[in-house]
This record gives structure tokens, sequence and C-alpha cells, in this order.
């Protein structure tokens, strides 16, 4: 039994819900229960599934639906299959057999496959705690027997405090939180009897399409050795030169270095390099949309618009504001996985991590990226800036397998750009560093520094 909204099916629940079973969808007000809930239900519709959708002390019906037919996924066809009913008169002298009662001749009176109760926590709070343990018990058993799904939404932050998690096969979490004065929306499988599920927080977002859930990025499995002898070049003499070819194949680089070094240029360098050779490379922005990055790249006589007008170099843009890091790098690995991408630059990853309040989640997202690239031959470079005074790594360094540092340093009086290879896994490094100038055809090395004559370090 699927749930008809993207992603979940398949990617977060691995197995279906099976039939008869008691479903919970918990979480504070706004946090698109109710809309999940008829995206679900319009879901079921188009398999022919019929839905009684039965209101509390919430919203009145008439109010959700009438909400609900602002989105793209609701349509008056869908309808046919539906039924709504509400307890209201039922709840304000309440008794536990009076609501399963009616609940049973709303049941018997439209036979659903699913019966939604929303809100079933105002249902709760008018009940005694063995009364609601008893109502739930009656309905998980009933429905069962007549293989009749049934969900129960409501409000419930704290799950412990109520019995209602107990009796359920499944629970649903919606949460969220508050980063920087932005809300981000979460979505969490907490419970899924008899089935497998990827486990922790996805982000949530609600459009006039309804809600979509992004699968959190995880670090996948892999078995792939990589060959120091495939090289990717940057096509910049000296830069190979240093990285003795290049990089190797399936590897990441993180270029760092404070602004009007040449980052993105050495980007596109190492982009058109490959193209040459036809394979196909894509550079992520968060800073500068493709037409901006592209005139750059001319006015330096770096040919980008000839390898895009052939699709061998694309250029895309993301904002990376009020978007939760991981919906951000699940849009990035889409995009790669379907472009069939060779090289892939990302400028800044530091627009990613630093928005990551979790240190241990940021690590692991890193790792996750650096080990899909690996996992499927794809050559990957960052850019990271350096800034004066705040010049945090978060562990983006010794995670990456190459590391190219661009420096300003006073020679004689002269301010002067210099690059250098820090490290790189399975290649010998000098740790020598080169003066070099930005030019019409892009970066050109020019002397090498001679020993002590500068003192550099990262900061």
């Amino acid at each position: 039994m699927e749930v008809g909204v993207p992603f979940i099916d398949g990617r977060i629940l691995y197995t279906g819900i099976s039939p008869g079973s008691v479903v919970v969808l918990r979480g504070e007000p706004g946090t698109g229960k109710t809309t999940f809930t008829f995206q679900w239900m319009c879901s079921l519709s188009r398999q022919g599934k019929k839905s009684l959708f039965i209101s509390t002390l919430g919203e009145p019906a008439i109010k959700i639906f009438s909400d609900m037919s602002k989105f793209s996924f609701f349509s008056k066809e869908l309808t046919e299959n539906f039924a709504m009913a509400s307890l209201e008169d039922f709840l304000f002298s309440p008794k536990a057999e009076d609501i399963a009662a009616k609940i049973d001749e709303l049941i018997e009176g439209f036979s659903p496959d699913f019966v939604f109760i929303d809100s079933y926590k105002a249902v709760e709070s008018l009940l005694s705690r063995e009364e609601v343990r008893k109502l739930t018990y009656s309905l998980s058993v009933k429905n069962s027997l007549r293989g009749i799904s049934t969900v129960l939404v409501g409000e419930w932050v704290n799950g412990k405090d109520t019995p209602v998690v107990y009796i359920a096969d499944v629970i649903f979490t919606f949460e969220k939180k508050i980063f920087n004065n932005y809300e981000r929306k979460y979505f969490r499988v907490d419970k899924l009897r008899g089935g497998d599920f990827f486990a922790g927080n996805h982000p949530l977002v609600i459009t006039s399409d309804g809600i979509t859930v992004y699968p959190r990025i995880k670090v996948e499995p892999y078995n792939v050795e990589v060959n120091p002898q495939d090289r990717c070049s940057f096509g910049v003499d000296g830069v190979d030169k240093l990285l003795t070819g290049g990089l190797i194949r399936g590897t990441t680089a993180v270029v760092k270095g404070y602004a009007g070094l040449g980052k993105t240029t050495l980007c596109l360098h190492f982009l058109i390099s490959g193209a040459e050779k036809g394979e196909k490379g894509l550079h992520i922005s968060f800073q500068e949309p493709p037409g901006s990055i592209e005139s750059n790249g001319e006015t330096l006589g770096l040919p980008v618009k000839k390898y895009r007008d052939k699709g061998l170099i694309d250029l895309v843009f993301i904002t990376p504001t009020e978007v939760d890091p991981d919906l951000l790098s699940f849009k990035m690995i889409e995009i790669i996985k379907n472009g069939g991408y060779r090289r892939v630059t990302i400028d800044s990853i530091f627009d990613v991590v630093s928005r990551i309040p979790n240190k241990v989640r940021l690590v692991d997202l890193i790792y996750s990226l650096v080990h899909f690239f690996k996992k499927n031959g794809i050559t990957a470079v960052f850019t990271k800036e350096l800034v004066p005074g705040g010049n945090e790594d978060y562990g983006i360094s010794y995670m990456a397998d190459a590391f190219i540092l661009l420096k300003y340093v006073p020679i004689k009086g002269v301010i002067k750009r210099v690059i250098g290879v820090v490290k790189a896994r399975g290649t010998p490094v000098g740790n020598v560093f080169y003066t070099y100038r930005i030019e019409k055809g892009g970066i050109k090395l020019e002397k090498r520094l001679e020993e002590g004559s500068v003192e550099i370090n990262e900061f």
C-alpha cells in the first residue's frame, strides 16, 4: 500500500503499509498533516479506493475541503471516492461508546478502504486515558477484520503521552524547526510494523502541487577502486604538473581561497578540459546565475559558450536561501544522476555546509557527497571561501582527496596571487607554490616561490 507523496514510496518506505493497519500522523499545527492526508486520499482515489474523512472539533470539513481544492493534486473527479463526515455533535457531551457507534455507522454506510480521523487528538482530549485506549483498540480490531486501514491524525508532539502510539502499526511524524529565522519542515517515520524504512528527518516542502518529501542524503555502500594512472587534467599546465597530470578520476578536490583569486575560473578550466575530451561537465553555483558565469568566462577567453552549445557543459544556479542542506544535496544529486556528468564543480560548498547547525550531520553530509562521487566515478571540485577572521573548515579539507590553496602574499612590496597543492592522495606533493596571473586565456602560472621567501599558511 503506497502513500502517493513524491519520494516517500520506495525511497523512504522500503516496504509498503499493510492493509488494515492503524497509521498515526502526528505533529504540531502547521506541519502539513491535513495536506498530507488529502494528498494520500487523492492518490488512493486514482487507484479506485474509497476514503472516509471524519472531522472532529478542529477545522470544519467544508473548510478543509475548500482549502485542499487549491492544490494541483486535487480534482473534483477524485472526490467521487470521498465521503466527508463530522463527529462534532457527539463531542460536546462525549461518551466513548457513542463515538464508536457513530464511527461504525459511518463506515457501514460508505464501506471505505481507508478511514481518516482528523483530529483524533481532539477526541482523546475529551476522554479518559482508558477510554482512549479501548476506543482505539476497538477501531483497530474492527477495521482490521473489515480490511480497512485507519489513519489517526493529531497534534501529538511527545509521542509517549498517548496510548494511541502503542496500538499504531505505523507512525509518521511531522516537525518544523527554526534555523536563523528560517522555518524548515521535516517528515520522519518512527514506526513501521513488519516493514523497513529509511530513518531520520527528511526535508518536507509544501508548494501549490502539495507535499514533497526529499530523502536526506546518506552514505551509500560501495566498493570502487580508483586508478592513480587515470587522471583528469585542469587544463592549466602548472596546476596539472603539481598534480602529476591532474586529479585521479573519481576523487574530490577542494579549492580554497579568498575572493578574487580565481576559484570559479579554475573550475571552468577543469570543465573545459573535460569537454575537450568529450566528457560532460556540470557547474553548480550558489552565487552566480549561468549567464554571468558564461559572460565572465568568455571575457577571459574561455570557450564556455562553445561547450554549452555542444551540450558538454551545463551551468546550474541554485539559491541556498531558506533551503535545507539535505534538500539542496538531494537536488544536486538528482541533477547529476540524470545528466550523465563525468566532472562536477560546486561553487561554493560553503553555501551548503554553513547552513547545518548540527556538526555531526554536517560531516555526514560532506562524506555522503564525496562518497557519491567516488561510487559513480565522477571527479568533483568544491570551492571554499577563505574569509578574514572566520575560516572554519567544516572538515572539508581532510574528507576531500585533494586540497588546492590559493592565497594573496606580499612579495617585494607587491601583492601576488599564489597557488599550491597542499594535499593529494595517491600523488606526490612537493608543497611548492607558484605565483600566477588571471589574464586572457585564464589562469597562467609564473614563477615558483623560493623556499623560505614568504610565509604561507591556510589562513
